[in-house]
């Protein structure tokens, strides 16, 4: 606090100092409003041909009282830097941010700094949307309503925060191509493959696209027609070998616990890890009499794509390894370590655990999803049919005639299955027949129930 005197009379007042003979308004922000506001310190020196100190200090102590109490209101309200700059210096003249056209030129000779700038704008038309601002819109709004899922948010934000880093938090109406170029200039010079890129630009797109749609900005979208640059720099995505399949079976055999059993099913099926992650025991079941297990939403778990739902046939050792994931949980959830059946499915953890104990084991860069590639390099080596390898795999629309009706699709996938397994047990020397596998199978699980 500073002394002002005034003739004979001295008046003590809040947030006025005396920063080497200037005065200056300075207040402390509240503790729990310092992470939101990105500062403990509110200061600015106040400039005589504004008026009398007191007054000046007086409007913007207001104007902190307001955009406090607008904070606490909302938890998720961010309001960019250089627009909250223009929004106080709005308030400490006792004005909003809706066009005040009168006031322009009493103000226009006051303001010169880039947040200035802002606030003359504020005087004859509304403040623009930031960069900043329109994540929070993309959430909100979310075509498929994945703004709440906690992963997907942490996700979205690491690529457009990178985005605005790089060029400016500026108004969303100015994006242009040149800063869609840039950005994929900037990620491949820091040596990412053109298929990561292409992940972040459809990010990108998709977050623009949405406020373009909810008529927050007018602006083409920069990243429509925007591309990385690169072509074919991929690393060659390489199949587990027969010698790798069977050593991963052994240990994942002897060591017998839910991780192994997890690593065993994705293998066997082909299914995407987090499929395998989200089972519960209600979706291991019998479809015309056929052991499979049923891959499909639910709560917070949901597919990659709309043509990932799908029933999914057991080989016989796959069957044994679903009994033991079912015998050993104590939940509903098939592997209730990633998956608590309210939150979504873990996933991503699943996934690291697993791929690293995988390279550990095989001293190679494969991970689970190399499963997925291994099991179509041995559909096409069992001259498995395309659209029978999309069913089993989730890459085609599944139909529900398909699974219920007179057909026999189960058969058929299961059939597939085999055909393109059985050279692997071969070389293990334990080959699927059509029968005594089976017969051995059930006596061995004569009381098989899922």
């Amino acid at each position: 606090m500073a002394i002002l005197s005034i003739g004979s009379t001295r008046i003590l007042v809040k947030y006025l100092v005396n920063n080497n003979g200037l005065p200056y308004y300075q207040r402390k922000v509240p503790d729990d409003l310092v992470s939101r506001l990105g500062k403990r310190l509110l200061k600015s020196k106040l400039d005589p041909k504004n008026g009398m100190p007191a007054k000046q200090v007086a409007n913007l102590a207001r104007a902190h009282d307001m955009l406090f109490e607008a904070y606490r209101g909302n938890p998720e309200l961010i309001i960019p830097e250089k627009k909250l700059s223009a929004l106080l210096t709005l308030q400490g003249f006792g004005l909003n941010d809706t066009p005040h056209s009168d006031k322009f030129y009493d103000l226009m000779n006051e303001l010169s700094t880039e947040a200035d700038r802002l606030v003359m704008q504020a005087l004859k038309s509304p403040l623009p949307t930031f960069l900043s601002e329109i994540l929070d819109i993309y959430f909100d709004n979310h075509p498929d309503g994945k703004g709440d899922d906690s992963l997907f948010r942490v996700k979205v934000k690491r690529d457009w925060g990178r985005f605005v880093e790089l060029i400016g938090d500026c108004p969303a109406e100015q994006l242009n191509n040149d800063m869609a170029r840039q950005y994929v200039e900037f990620r491949e010079s820091q040596g990412k493959k053109s298929a990561t890129v292409q992940r972040e630009l459809n990010n990108l797109r998709a977050i623009v696209a949405v406020a373009i749609l909810e008529g927050e900005i007018k602006v083409s979208n920069p990243f429509e027609r925007i591309s990385p640059t690169k072509k074919d720099d991929g690393k060659k995505r390489l199949s587990y070998t027969y010698d790798e399949l069977a050593l991963i079976r052994a240990k994942c055999l002897a060591i017998n616990d839910d991780i192994r059993h997890l690593i065993l099913i994705e293998m066997y099926t082909g299914a995407r890890i987090g499929e395998i992650v989200g089972l519960r025991k209600q979706d291991c079941t019998f479809v015309q009499k056929v052991p499979c297990i049923r891959i499909t939403p639910y709560n917070q778990r949901i597919l990659k794509t709309s043509n990932s739902s799908r029933i999914v046939p057991l080989i016989p050792e796959a069957q044994e390894v679903v009994v033991r994931a079912l015998n050993q949980s104590e939940t509903d959830a098939l592997f209730p370590r990633y998956n608590n059946l309210i939150d979504k499915p873990r996933a991503d953890s699943a996934s690291s655990y697993a791929s690293k104990w995988l390279k550990e084991l095989t001293q190679t860069d494969k991970t689970t999803h190399t499963f997925r590639h291994t099991l179509r390099d041995m559909f096409r080596n069992a001259d498995i049919t395309k659209d029978l390898q999309d069913e089993i795999h989730g890459g085609a629309k599944q139909n529900i005639a398909n699974i219920y009706g007179e057909g026999s699709s189960v058969d058929r996938k299961l059939k597939a299955l085999k055909k393109a397994w059985n050279p692997f047990f071969k070389f293990i020397g334990q080959p699927i027949t059509e029968n005594k596998a089976e017969e051995e199978f059930k006596k061995k699980q004569s009381g098989f129930d899922f």
